[in-house]
C-alpha cells in the first residue's frame, strides 16, 4: 500500500513539474532581465518574469536578448525564422534553429515581430484546474478509493 501511495505522489509531482522558459533581455544600460520572452509588437517587448508577471520593455533600450526556447522571429523584409535567440554583438542577435543552422548576427532594428499572433486567427489560450484526492480507510472497511478531475 505505501508503493502505491510513493507512486501517486511520485506522479502528481512529476506532472507538476513546468519547464522553464529561460530567456534573458539585456539593456543598454546594462541591466538583466530574467524571465520568458513572450513577443515583440510594435515598440513593446513583453517578458513574464517570475517575480513581476509581464513587463513592457521599450525595444529601442534593448541591446541583445537570448532565449532558450523557440520563438518565431519575423524582420521588416517578412522573412521569419523560428529558432533560440543567441546573445550576440551590441545591438543584434543570432538565431540558432535546430542542432547545426545558424545565422549571421540579425540587427534587433531588423526585427519587426517577435511570436505574432498567427493570421485570422485569434491566439490560443488554455486556462483550467486540476483536482485530486485519495482516501483509505483501514479495518472493517479496507475501503481505498482515487478520484480526480481535469477541467479545461
Amino acid at each position: 500500500m505505501k508503493r502505491l501511495l510513493i507512486v501517486i505522489i511520485g506522479c502528481f509531482l512529476l506532472a507538476s513539474v513546468v519547464p522553464g522558459n529561460a530567456g534573458e533581455v539585456i539593456m543598454k544600460n546594462g541591466d538583466r532581465i530574467s524571465g520568458a520572452i513572450v513577443k515583440k509588437d510594435g515598440k513593446l517587448l513583453i517578458v513574464k518574469t517570475s517575480y513581476a508577471g509581464d513587463i513592457s520593455i521599450n525595444w529601442e533600450d534593448v541591446n541583445t536578448l537570448s532565449s532558450d526556447v523557440n520563438m518565431q522571429i519575423v524582420l521588416a523584409d517578412g522573412t521569419s525564422i523560428n529558432g533560440n535567440a543567441i546573445q550576440s554583438q551590441p545591438g543584434s542577435i543570432t538565431i540558432k534553429s535546430g542542432q547545426i543552422l545558424e545565422t549571421a548576427p540579425i540587427s534587433l532594428e531588423q526585427i519587426s515581430a517577435i511570436n505574432p499572433p498567427s493570421h485570422g486567427e485569434a491566439a490560443a489560450k488554455f486556462s483550467g484546474h486540476v483536482n485530486a484526492g485519495f482516501s483509505m480507510n483501514e479495518g472493517n472497511t479496507n475501503t481505498k478509493k482515487f478520484i480526480s478531475t481535469l477541467n479545461l
